[in-house]
């Protein structure tokens, strides 16, 4: 390999650029990607050595799909902690255990903790930005195309949620390796979408290039041909230049006509025999590879095997590892082919070996890949009954360490291997069992599809009646994969809870009652919410344990809220509150109540309180907890819309949907910011976003929730109004109102039933597609819980009959009871309209104008200020329109101001009567301004009065 460094200055650059920027505190990924052998750590390594940061490093290994979770992010962390870098203690270091044995004992963790990996992503965020406090890092993680699922999980976490960190983040991969099913190619796609993540392709070197390099690696001068034969063979790959160098400076240039492949062959048989046999067993070996794993594999001491491996390292075949006293083949492509190489059964007897060494001597592996490492020698050995239980315990360690994915790997194999071997029957762990883990870990991995045909196939083989439990687990499984699809079913609910009696399973049925009384209640099945959740209070109160009491009690106040008593359901969920907190470290639970009590005191209109509790409960979960981060801020911007402080709500929004977080909050996060849109006129955006949310709550399986289908759909009813679509916006209200109002209905839907009212009587008439009908139905049916639905209902019945509504007295009752800030301008704007258009209410409507415009500049109501200032232009308000604001007046030649008012609606077509209603005038007086226009441009019509306007273009410049 050459020590000279060639070419690359482009992209050794744009890192440079890349470094800088994080230096400043500007978050910055870089994702490198290109073909096997091109040159990709070569450039990470000069760009480290030039650039003086600090450098972790960790590399994934290609073994065959049984890959040690986060292996390249403990690796990169263990350099850390050498280097004294990690400093963090409490929860912190308690997370890191899980990656790091050294550390101690990881904390356990329930099954049901959706937000615990979450909490060791965060560790690992929070020791990267201590190790960047006095000198920016680079963290490398090499050769991503073999990343398991579980690192590939935390790289694009951290690509998302590193901000102000001084962290360069560095992936490299394969670019030629990512076929259409690839595991990384979908992060890739998403992380390009990110800002601040870079992606550099790395090109083969050019003749020029490759002239160079070649010159720096032989030692004489050889004639251009040869220099030519060798670019036409190596085609520029900086890898194959140098094996095809080698390869001429041994002498035999006869070899230059050789595959690569027969190329590497020949450069391994050119060492010593006792060299080449060392190289045959480390190909079957995990890389890295510790010395004495192999020693003992080997039959040789330690300076013995360094002694025979020193060829090896000479010719550039071994390198060693980041990782202390180990080694790799410098490029994959010489290890696989020393593995295909191997006679038949020569592999399955050394992998069977290595197993035996780690059975006799597991201290030669560290903790963290011990089982995984085993379970894969055991498979590939064709020794079924160890790989089965070796595969088992890999498991174990994945699901201690969140790395789900990886734990249905390795249960996966297991189940494969069961037939194989022989079990004690009455074994309570038998195959149903571990099918029901099986469909465990495929859910929290994101895999339902997975996790359904597991959950099937347990309940398809279990006696229920035998093994009543493990039978409720497999149809709670089963219910919670079929809703994760978009498929709400209740039954296998039901009959998990029937499963497990109250006298015999209490607390297993407290358990799963409280889950369905959740998903009942975000379905509008309040009765049957209320019932369920009640049962699960009373049994928790007797038999759970304490985390299990609060989350009933959380769901029994839930269900109470939302079934109509929501003041006796706000009170219990603060003691449920008050409960959590009573536990200690309980961030989930807490945090869980905050949620509810947020989002519920929103709900009922108030909105100060909601957003504080929300923001107060953000601040004690955000360094540890960013899933549930992404709720609390959906639950602080929504009441600050609704309050008036947009500017704020749109901080926290962007906040999270910056860091493209996972999870059902992010299409809500984008429709409240679809909501400011709308109401800033950006109708553009608002339809880009609107259109994320849909195919996002599609993918999601969420589109069915009342939570979501209804503010969803009521977003889409104002887009449709703001673009004058009245067919799209009747569209969305017979997607929800055409099954009828049901229960709980009134949690989401008064604010779509006066959407819909304000278009119908903007944009409809009376025809057969009308839904004026259907809106007065369904406002009829719908529940009044709170003073603001009491409000709503009112609003409904005064947009679908304008000309008999109290706007002066439904804006009085708006301000009495808090109403949102934006609704309240709207109301203003609808008395100051009235106001104009009735004798001795002139001074009202001005001051209700006025009011109604103070509220559209504070909040940047783009859209509503111009109706407003319409509104003052056309009846002379000019008290409302500030005078920076209401330059004079423009005109027609020969025309007074009002006239050209009058011209220009004369010119649309309109009547004496239509022009006087938006003018604010009487007939009367209209009659006598059409008189004069007539007269000063001399014709005799208001057609061709209208006519003379466009050929003169008298009106181009009037507002």
């Amino acid at each position: 390999m050459s020590r000279e460094f060639i070419g690359r200055e482009s992209e050794l650059s744009r890192l440079r650029a890349a470094l800088e920027r994080s230096a400043a505190g500007a978050p910055q990924t870089v994702l490198l990607g290109g073909e096997a052998g091109v040159g990709k750590s070569r450039l990470i390594e000069e760009f480290a050595r030039r650039s003086g940061a600090r450098l972790a490093i960790g590399s994934c290994i290609e073994v065959g799909g049984d890959g040690v979770p986060y292996a390249a992010f403990t690796g990169a962390l263990r350099s850390l902690d050498e280097a004294h870098l990690i400093t963090c203690d409490g929860w912190e270091r308690d997370e890191l255990a899980r990656l790091l044995p050294e550390f101690g004992a990881a904390p356990p963790a329930r099954i049901d903790d959706q937000f615990a990996r979450a909490r060791l992503f965060e560790a690992v965020r929070a020791v990267l930005v201590g190790a960047a406090a006095e000198q920016p890092l680079i963290l490398l993680l090499d050769d991503l195309h073999w990343a398991d699922r579980a690192t590939r999980d935390l790289f694009g976490y951290l690509a998302r949620v590193l901000r102000n960190d001084r962290v360069l983040l560095i992936g490299t991969y394969r670019d030629d390796e990512l076929h259409r099913g690839h595991p990384l190619r979908p992060l890739v796609a998403e992380l390009a979408r990110v800002r601040d993540v870079e992606r550099i392709d790395l090109c083969r070197f050019n003749r020029q290039e490759s002239t160079l390099h070649l010159a720096a690696l032989l030692s004489t001068p050889v004639t251009e041909e040869v220099l030519e034969d060798i670019y036409c063979r190596a085609e520029g790959n900086a890898f194959f230049t140098e094996e095809l160098a080698c390869s001429l400076e041994s002498g035999d240039e006869d070899e230059l006509s050789w595959t690569l492949h027969d190329l590497f062959l020949a450069r391994v048989e050119r060492l010593p025999e006792p060299t080449t046999a060392l190289l045959r067993l480390i190909c079957c070996a995990y890389q890295p590879t510790h010395t004495p794993l192999i020693a003992r594999l080997a039959g040789l001491d330690e300076s013995e095997l360094a002694e025979r491996l020193r060829p090896a390292f000479d010719a550039h075949i071994l390198t060693g590892d980041c990782v202390e006293d180990a080694f790799r083949f410098r490029h994959a492509l010489m290890r696989a082919v020393l593995r295909e190489d191997l006679l038949p059964g020569e592999r399955a007897r050394i992998c069977r070996r290595l197993g035996e060494i780690l059975e006799e001597a597991p201290e030669l592996v560290g903790d963290d890949a011990r089982e995984v490492q085993s379970a894969h020698y055991w498979y590939r050995a064709n020794q079924p009954d160890k790989a089965l239980a070796a595969s088992l315990r890999a498991a174990k360690v994945a699901n201690a360490r969140f790395a789900f994915a990886d734990e249905l790997a390795m249960l996966e194999r297991a189940l494969e291997l069961w037939s194989a071997v022989p079990h004690d029957p009455g074994n309570p762990a038998d195959e149903i069992y571990w099918m029901y883990r099986a469909s465990l870990a495929a859910g929290r991995a994101g895999a339902s599809e997975r996790g359904l045909s597991f959950a099937e196939a347990g309940l398809a083989a279990i006696d229920q009646r035998e093994r009543p439990t493990l039978a409720a687990h497999l149809y709670d499984q089963r219910a919670m994969h079929r809703a994760h699809l978009g498929h709400i079913e209740y039954e296998d609910w039901y009959r998990a809870v029937e499963l497990l009696p109250a006298d015999r399973y209490p607390a297993k049925r407290a358990f799963v009652l409280a889950r369905l009384a959740s998903k009942l209640c975000i379905n509008g099945r309040m009765s049957e919410a209320l019932a369920v959740a009640t049962e699960a209070r009373d049994l928790s109160v007797r038999f759970a344990d304490q985390e299990d009491r609060v989350l009933a009690l959380s769901a029994y106040a839930s269900a109470l809220f939302h079934a109509g008593d929501w003041e006796q359901g706000l009170a219990l969920q603060h003691a449920a509150r008050n409960e959590a907190r009573a536990i200690g470290k309980t961030p989930t639970l807490l945090s869980r109540t905050d949620i509810f009590i947020s989002d519920e005191l929103y709900k009922v209109g108030r909105y100060a309180e909601a957003a504080g509790i929300a923001e107060s409960a953000l601040g004690t979960v955000s360094a540890s907890n960013r899933s549930q981060r992404g709720l609390l801020r959906n639950n602080i911007a929504e009441p600050l819309i609704a309050a008036g402080c947009w500017q704020e709500a749109e901080q926290q929004i962007d906040a999270d949907l910056d860091h493209s977080l996972p999870g059902i909050q992010d299409p809500s996060l984008l429709r409240l910011r679809a909501l400011l849109q709308i109401a800033r006129g950006e109708l553009d955006a608002a339809e880009r976003s609107l259109r994320n949310v849909v195919q996002r709550r599609h993918a999601q399986g969420a589109d069915e929730e009342l939570q979501h289908r209804i503010p969803d759909h009521t977003a889409l009813v104002l887009l449709a109004t703001a673009r004058g679509r009245i067919d799209e916006a009747r569209a969305s209200v017979h997607a929800v109102l055409d099954a009828g109002v049901g229960e709980g209905f009134e949690w989401w839907c008064w604010d779509l039933l006066r959407a819909a009212a304000v278009a119908e009587a903007e944009l409809g008439d009376e025809g057969p597609g009308s839904t004026v009908g259907l809106l007065r139905e369904a406002a009829e049916k719908l529940p009044r819980r709170a003073p603001i639905h009491e409000l709503y209902a009112a609003l409904v019945e005064a947009e679908l009959d304008r000309a008999a509504a109290d706007w002066a007295g439904l804006a009085e009752r708006a301000e009495l009871i808090g109403a949102p800030v934006y609704l309240r301008a709207q109301l203003r704007l609808r008395q100051a309209a009235v106001g104009l258009g009735t004798p001795g209410r002139r001074q009202e409507a001005a001051e209700a104008a006025r009011e109604a415009r103070e509220a559209a500049v504070r909040l940047g109501a783009t859209a509503l200020l111009a109706e407003i200032d319409e509104l003052a232009r056309s009846a002379r308000l000019m008290s409302v329109v500030p005078a920076v604001q209401s330059p004079k007046a423009q005109t027609a030649p020969q025309l007074t101001v009002r006239e050209t008012d009058v011209l220009r609606l004369v010119a649309e077509g309109l009547s004496n009567g239509q022009v006087g209603a938006r003018l604010y005038i009487s007939t009367k007086t209209v009659s006598v301004h059409v008189s004069n226009i007539l007269a000063k441009l001399g014709v005799s019509s208001r057609t061709e009065a209208a006519a003379v306007a466009h050929r003169d273009h008298l009106l181009d410049d009037v507002a």
